[in-house]
Formats: C-alpha cells, structure tokens, sequence
C-alpha cells in the first residue's frame, strides 16, 4: 500500500491509503489536510528546527542572579536551543559584560551570543532571513518599555513562530493593566504571551496541585463544610533600605498581595478536576472587595528615612477576603504580606473546624498536617532542578506551557479587587506605623481584622488618640482636612455605587457642611442618614442638616433618610431599622463627643449601652429634649469608617477622660477605622 508521511522534527506520521471509494478517499483527503496542517501550528521547541531564545535585558540584576543560570540548566535539554544575550548596549561594551556574566555560569558547554537590540534597524537586522524557526523574547526590561519592543518585534520578526514572556508587574491598577494587555493583543495572540510570576516556578507552588489530586482524602476536606480560615503568609524581615526608592512606587499590596499572594491563594481554592486556568479565573471572580474592616495596613517606623521624604507607601498588610464560591462560602481568606517583621515566614496554611492545620511551608520546603510531614521534603525538591524558580519558568516558556502562569484575564480581575485596597493606602489615616522588626498584632473576629494594643506614633507627623489615628489643626483646617479625607473615600468608591453617609446631630458637626459646599461631592449618588435625633422637632437636628447643607445640594430627596420623628415624638424605631437593614453598613459616619463622653445620642450611665440592635430610643433626665432616637453603639461599630470631630475649650477635660479609658460611651467605638480630628491644643 502507498504510504503518506508528515514530517514534524522528530515525530512522523504515518498514514497508509489503500484504494477505496470515490466518496471514502474525499473523506480521507480531508482528513491528511487536517494533518497536514498541524503542521504549521507546531510551535514546540521540539518541532521546529531551530529555537532562537532572546534574554533582553540580559545584563540586568535579575538575569545575572537566576535567569542567566535558568537558561544554562534548560540548554542541556534542548539541542535545537539558540541563546542569545541583548541589550542596548553597543557590541564593544555589551560582549565583554555577558562574556563576565556568563563566566559564573559556565559549564563548558553552555555558550551565549551577544545582540544590540535597541532601534527598529537592530531588530530588522537580527530577524532577516530567519525562517522555520521558533523565535522566544523573554523581556526582563522596564515594564514602560515592553509596548514598544514588542511592536518591534511583530513589525520585523514575521514567518516565525513567536513567544514572548513578560516579568510582573502588569500594570499598576486595573486600567493600566488593560491597556497593556490590550497593546500586547494587538501584536500577539494568547498563545504567544506567557506572563511571569517567579512563585509560580517555586517548588512548593507546583507541588500544590499535584499534592492535591494525590492526597484525595485531604482534597475531600478542602471547604467550608470543614474549614474555618485560609491564610496566605510571605512575611519578610527584610526592610527596604538600599532599594526604598523603587519599593516607595509600588508598596506591599502592588508588590506582594495582587500577583504572589492572590496566585497563590487561587491554587489553594481552585477546582483540580477542570481546566486550571479557569479554575483560578473563577476564584478570582468570586472573591468580594473587602472592606476597611478587613484592611490592615502598616508602615514600619524607619521607612521614611530609608525614603527620605514622607510616604503613605504601605509596608505592611492583612487583608481578609471572602468567596461567594459554594465551596467556600462563610470561609475567611487572609493574605498577609510585609517588611521588616519579626520573623521570616513563607507559607500557606489551611485551618480546619477540628483545630487541625495544613500547613505549605515555602522555607524549608515542607507540607505538613499538625507539624507533621506528609510529604518527604526530597519528593517535592525533585519537581524542581534546584531552587531557582526560573528554571520551571522558562521551560514552560519554551515548551509553550501556560498552565501554571498568569493569563491578561486574571491579572485584570485581580487588579479589579486590589484597586480599592491600593486606594485606601494613598489615605494617611488608613496607615498604622509599626515599630521595626516587630509583629503587628492583628487578630480576626468574624469577618473583622482588629489591631490589638496601642499603636506607636508615626514618624511622618501622624498621630495617636487613645489608640487611634488623630488629626490636629486648627478648627477651620480641621473640617476642611476631614471633608478631603472623606472625598478621598468617595473617590475610591465603585462610581456605580450609591455612597452612604451618616451625620450625627450636635454643633460640632455644623462647620463641616460649610466645607461639603464647597466640594466636590456626586450628590446624585450620596445617600445622608441622620446617626441621632431629638424627639422634639423645635430642637431637632434636621432643622439644621436641611437649612445648612440639604437645601443647598442636588441631592434626591428620597437619597435623605431623616428618622421617624414628628410633633408627637419619636415615631417607631423598627421603621428606621429596617431602612438600614436593606442595605450595607453605611460607607462614612461622621460623630461628634460631648463634655460628659457620650456621642450620637450614647449617654453614660445607660443600662442598655451595649444594646445588639441598630436603632433605639433612649431617655436621658437633664438634658435638653430628654427622649432620643439613636443609632446603637453596636451598629457604629459596623460602619466602614468612623469620624469623631472634637472643637472647643470645654472639652479638653473630656479629652482626658477618654485618654484615661473611662467607661465612657465613646471608649466602646472600635478603633481600628476611627480618626480622630481634634482642634489643635485640646490635646
């Protein structure tokens, strides 16, 4: 019988055609063109005849540690591979660089070859007259410079195959990473571009999924039927000098928490049965934006002299996250990243309802349950040639293997969950100053992060009352200074979003509507709540929200939320209750303090201070309109953010008082998302 052959390097294919029908040799026509074809999308190291791999930027850092060492070790297992070193360097100083480089990764074998690559006629030069061979850039060069080279090489380098891989970051918010992403599409398709994130070439990290699917009774407990917490924990005790000017333009959350960390965590919760790139896709879309109740941001007290100027930069973060995922719904998902702590620890660890622990350890590499291996340490280092993470990395690149690697899609839903954690950090009253070397005490109650014990004083001219953050000027400034930081977390709001504010009574309060006048606010998606009222409308507090900043603004009138109050007394409390109820805990609530420490409509001395409801009515003897309908100091505590306003000479004493922590209504407001905004003096 004649035989057929398709040649794809070393891999024939073999078909024999025996005579048969007019109709049967159609059929199988057809068939040997859909061979044929493949190949011409053969793009494997193994199926061309030559592999051109291209380091730019191979004179940096970053190819002189590991990727210089990465492409020795792969060289030994693909005869076909071409290595060359480029820069924008000129030849004269670029050759004698590399050739210094490569003499600490010489094997005797190993062999690089030295390209300017730097205008439009450098590439033309290098790419004419290569054909049928398989062409890998691996940028390791500025991320600012990666669209440009790679319109570069789609321009010059056609009729070849083309990889291109590109070191993290992508992109420093959401936006950015789309229009990267989008330049790049336009050059390549999905296949050619391999994203790089160095812990996804980790030993441990590519263990995780193949300890998974071995382990099935562990997997089988892997959700929120067993599991109370999952936490991702990459804690250096490194600081930041030598390298804070780089470190100060991204922070901890851009650096650590949005690539590494959230990667990581997504190999943890992902569906091992399917696709598992998609898998992670649909983590990544199920995780909530948190809320500042679940962000923890720190800045370690020499971080602004290794600077050199004032930074909001955050060093430090936990943040907890949640999953509407079943599996995993009800389940707290921490990721804790930061400089200078106390200790070094990399790792992954899963709690059970039990009080059991799952435990990845990055260093050592370990897995364990309890402390106890499960794996043998030498199993899980025999995934990897030696500890350098690229290796993997770049095999997979020239094996064209994206499983493991980030793709443009994930990275953008990340982004979009990250982007109002990076937005909180730009706030200074969103930052705790922690001492050097030292561990923030942060503990995880329900679906809340609280810092534990009182916060040390900033070095950049941040403050502390009674363990929390306060702002100090004088009166004017002082409401000016609050309305900008609440604009600041409108600003940082989905804009698609209704933004909920609570006002509370009292002629503290008053100064500040003058200053929302004269901002900025998108009223036409403001909501205002009244925080107290008196049950006598001659002395009620809307008499002053409505005739000093409603009836000046274009809010909707059904946007203002006034309480059930009317010339007969307060109406019924459970009509407002159910109000808020309806909706998420109110964005920003501004508070004042009375001389005796009450706030809102809070007294001393009331039996039911600690009441669980959301609004009350109280009576308090010897005050002006005795009867009172008030938010409880439990649902304060719920809010987002709080703000307490202090101004005027007659409450330096209570000041005092509440420094001392007197059982006083406002000590029982929760801390951690408190500012105060104390006139300058009183303290």
């Amino acid at each position: 019988l004649p035989t057929l052959q398709w040649r794809c390097s070393k891999k024939p294919i073999l078909i024999s055609i025996p005579l048969l029908s007019d109709m049967k040799v159609i059929l199988l026509l057809l068939c040997l063109i859909a061979v044929a074809s493949l190949e011409d999308t053969c793009t494997t190291s193994h199926c061309l005849s030559n592999t051109r791999f291209v380091l730019l930027g191979s004179l940096g850092d970053l190819a002189k540690k590991y990727l210089w060492e990465a492409l020795r070790v792969n060289s030994a297992l693909y005869p076909n591979l071409e290595v060359f070193g480029a820069s924008r360097d000129v030849p004269s100083k670029g050759v004698p660089k590399l050739q210094d480089i490569l003499h600490n990764h010489d094997n005797g074998l190993f062999t690089a070859t030295y390209v300017q690559l730097k205008t439009d006629e450098h590439f033309q030069e290098f790419c004419r007259g290569i054909t049928n061979t398989l062409l890998i850039f691996y940028l390791s060069i500025p991320p600012s410079a990666y669209v440009g080279t790679s319109s570069k090489i789609s321009q010059f380098c056609p009729g070849n195959q083309i990889r291109v891989a590109y070191e993290k970051p992508f992109g420093y918010d959401t936006k950015s990473a789309q229009e990267l992403f989008s330049q790049i599409n336009g050059y390549f398709r999905p296949e050619q571009i391999f994203l790089i994130d160095h812990y996804l070439g980790k030993s441990l990290t590519q263990a995780i999924i193949p300890f998974r699917r071995s382990h099935t009774e562990l997997e089988s407990l892997l959700g929120a039927d067993h599991v109370t917490q999952v936490e991702v924990r990459l804690l250096e005790a490194l600081d930041c000098e030598g390298r804070a000017a780089y470190y100060d333009g991204s922070g901890v959350v851009r650096d650590m928490l949005q690539n590494h960390a959230t990667e990581l965590l997504t190999l943890l919760l992902t569906d091992i049965q399917g696709d598992i790139p998609q898998g992670k896709l649909e983590v990544l879309r199920s995780l909530q934006v948190p809320n500042s109740h679940q962000v923890v941001l720190g800045q370690y007290r020499s971080y602004v002299s290794h600077v050199g100027s004032p930074s909001n930069t955050p060093t430090f973060a936990k943040v907890l996250l949640t999953s509407d995922l079943p599996r995993w719904k009800g389940v707290s998902l921490i990721l804790t990243s930061g400089k200078s702590q106390k200790q070094e620890e990399k790792s992954l660890r899963v709690t059970f309802k039990n009080g059991d622990e799952l435990k990845f350890q990055f260093k050592p590499i370990r897995i364990t349950v309890n402390d106890k291996d499960v794996v043998r340490a030498e199993d899980l280092l025999s995934s990897s040639i030696s500890s350098n993470s690229y290796i993997t990395l770049i095999k997979a690149v020239l094996d064209g293997d994206q499983t493991l690697l980030p793709n443009p899609k994930s990275v953008e839903v990340s982004w979009k969950l990250w982007d109002h954690v990076v937005a909180m950090a730009t706030r200074n009253s969103s930052i705790i100053i922690y001492d050097d070397n030292t561990d923030m005490k942060i503990t995880t109650t329900g679906r809340l992060l609280t810092v534990r014990g009182s916060a040390p004083h900033g070095s950049d001219g941040m403050k502390f009352f009674a363990h929390a953050l306060r702002v100090s000027a004088p009166e004017d400034q002082l409401y000016e200074h609050l309305v900008r930081d609440l604009m600041g977390f409108i600003k940082t709001s989905p804009p698609d979003q209704d933004f909920h504010l609570g006002l509370s009574g009292g002629t503290s309060v008053l100064g500040i509507y003058k200053h929302l006048l004269l901002a900025d606010v998108p009223w036409h998606r403001m909501h205002v709540w009244q925080v107290d009222e008196r049950c006598d409308l001659r002395h009620g507090n809307r008499l002053h929200l409505q005739e000093y900043l409603l009836s000046f603004v274009p809010i909707p009138p059904e946007n203002v939320h006034l309480m059930p109050v009317s010339q007969e007394g307060c109406g019924d409390p459970s009509l407002y209750s159910h109000q808020l109820n309806s909706i998420p805990p109110l964005d920003y609530v501004i508070l004042g303090v009375g001389t005796d420490g009450h706030t809102a409509s809070e007294f001393p001395g009331s039996r039911d201070l600690r009441d669980g409801g959301v609004i009350k009515v109280i009576e308090k003897e010897g005050i002006v309109s005795p009867r009172r309908m008030t938010m409880t100091l439990k649902y304060l505590n719920s809010c987002q953010q709080k703000a307490i306003i202090v101004v005027g000479e007659a409450k330096k004493s209570i000041l005092q008082r509440i420094r001392e922590k007197e059982e006083l209504p406002v000590n029982e407001l929760i801390v951690y998302n408190l500012v105060w905004y104390i006139e300058e003096g009183l303290v």
